[in-house]
């Protein structure tokens, strides 16, 4: 049985990428397509997750547009309650930000979770925790009053077919589905986010950006120039200098040092959080986002250790910001790695931690 599609979804193209001309929203016409558009919406491919996907509607007559979107990796049953209350958290916790009027409903998708009996592997003690995480979510987003719209679980089965199935086909009309669709690989949504220039990373580890070192000339060359101060109008012409739309060549060499002058001072971060946030609680343009991380990115590249560990935790921070929480967290470790008493690099953990989403984030739903 085809079920016909219950929830057609329009999901933004991703936020993390620069999009020149601001092209028409993916439209996404049931589950198939979520699932295809997930990795985008991400970042990355997840496996054995649990993924929370909010649907905002602001034309009341409109198609739902994808909000936020928050994931944990499948539990052990003896962490499922501190996880599964960690991922709800935007919705239900004392800083949940979703007033019931600005969110459609949720859908939750759990990957790599085969229902009940549907495989052996299903003994798996991860399975056993997915199972009672996906129930744990559904009852405390219930009890918050919102509304779950549908629930996707993925699985491969032993034949190696990648397989779903949604409430339609467990509750609904039960065995409607037989073993569950066939997942369609290379649809045509993923092919537009590609088209587009979005991508997906395999896993979440490879997120982490590109830290080695540069060329010692280049580096000699930057520490000359990091002798003088750099004012405060300089810096932050530098930084907007990184937020035109286009291909973005890394700075020369003394200009990094400049920076580099500035970022120990404190004036290069004030410039970056005034060049992203100047205009107030709004979803910051892609292309100044993904300008602004890739200054810090490479300017961290200049410095090791503790120096270091200060611009990581600042790329973090402007990544949640940014609403790319899966960059804020890699990151954020990075700069703990090699800075462990950073404050700003804790802070966004926390803060992911709790679920809190930057105010423009919160104001949009």
């Amino acid at each position: 049985m085809t079920h016909p599609p219950r929830h057609p979804l329009v999901g933004e193209t991703d936020p993390d990428h620069p999009q020149p001309d601001h092209p028409q929203p993916v439209r996404l016409t049931g589950p198939d397509d979520l699932l295809a558009a997930l990795p985008f919406r991400l970042g990355f491919h997840p496996r054995r997750s649990l993924v929370v996907l909010a649907l905002a509607r602001e034309d009341r007559d409109g198609p739902d547009e994808l909000g936020l979107c928050a994931r944990i990796d499948l539990p052990l049953p003896r962490d499922v309650d501190p996880a599964v209350r960690a991922l709800v958290g935007p919705w239900t916790g004392p800083d949940a930000f979703s007033r019931r009027d600005d969110v459609a409903g949720l859908v939750l998708v759990a990957v790599d979770l085969p229902p009940p009996g549907a495989d052996a592997s299903s003994r798996d003690p991860v399975h056993a925790g997915g199972q009672q995480a996906l129930r744990l979510t559904e009852r405390l987003l219930r009890e918050a009053g919102v509304e779950v719209r549908d629930v996707i679980r993925t699985w491969v089965d032993a034949e190696g077919t990648d397989r779903w199935r949604d409430r339609g086909c467990d509750e609904a009309t039960p065995g409607c589905c037989g073993p569950g669709h066939v997942r369609t690989s290379g649809t045509a949504v993923a092919a537009e986010f590609v088209a587009r220039g979005v991508v997906a990373a395999p896993r979440r580890a490879d997120l982490v950006p590109d830290l080695r070192p540069l060329p010692a000339a280049h580096l000699r060359t930057a520490e000359q120039a990091r002798s003088a101060t750099t004012p405060l109008d300089v810096v932050l012409a530098e930084v907007l200098r990184c937020h035109r739309p286009g291909p973005r060549p890394a700075p020369e060499a003394r200009r990094c040092g400049r920076l580099l002058a500035a970022a120990a001072d404190g004036s290069l971060a004030l410039a970056v959080v005034t060049a992203l946030a100047g205009r107030g609680p709004v979803r910051p343009a892609p292309a100044a986002l993904e300008g602004s991380l890739q200054l810090l990115h490479h300017l961290a590249r200049h410095l090791t250790g503790v120096d270091s560990g200060g611009l990581l935790a600042a790329a973090a921070f402007v990544a949640w910001w940014g609403g790319r929480g899966v960059l804020a967290g890699t990151t954020a470790e990075e700069a703990l790695l090699r800075d462990p008493g950073n404050l700003l690099a804790a802070d966004v953990l926390d803060r992911l931690a709790r679920g809190t989403p930057p105010v423009w984030a919160a104001r949009e739903g």
